[in-house]
């Protein structure tokens, strides 16, 4: 897969993931793929599908200044971005939800192959959004 065809399919994640077009977004992805959200690893497409769609029901996210790069070969491809979001409905791990906004800054990494993500891997600053959701200021400014 080129360089070039790798970066493509993560610019259409995000904008589907912006424009919340979950069919063409899950259509991304292959089936056995691999899902690690800060250390955490999930296995299966259904693992991803379930959680874009619990993000989708308990934030009102935007992705923002996106960056994108690639490995010369295409399999690799790394995303900067920031997140602007506003916390809608409780998510049981948090406090409650009262339409708090937040901003984050993520780094996402992914593994290409045949022309599907197999691998999809995301890290951001758990502190920063739990302190931003608390009303409580970080020392990151975005």
């Amino acid at each position: 897969m080129s360089q070039e065809s790798s970066t493509e399919i993560v610019q259409k994640f995000y904008q589907y993931f912006n424009e919340t077009k979950t069919d063409e977004l899950f259509d991304l992805f292959s089936e056995n793929c691999i899902h690690e959200l800060n250390y955490h690893t999930e296995y299966g497409k259904e693992k991803i599908i379930e959680y874009i769609e619990y993000s989708y029901a308990h934030y009102d996210e935007k992705i923002h200044d996106l960056v994108i790069m690639s490995s010369s070969e295409g399999k690799y491809v790394t995303a900067k971005f920031i997140t602007k979001g506003i916390y809608q409905t409780t998510d049981s791990s948090l406090i409650p939800a009262r339409d708090q906004p937040y901003t984050l800054e993520v780094v996402n990494y992914f593994e290409i192959e045949d022309g599907k993500i197999i691998k999809g891997s995301c890290y951001f600053d758990e502190k920063s959004l739990e302190m931003q959701l608390r009303g409580e200021s970080t020392s990151e400014e975005l």
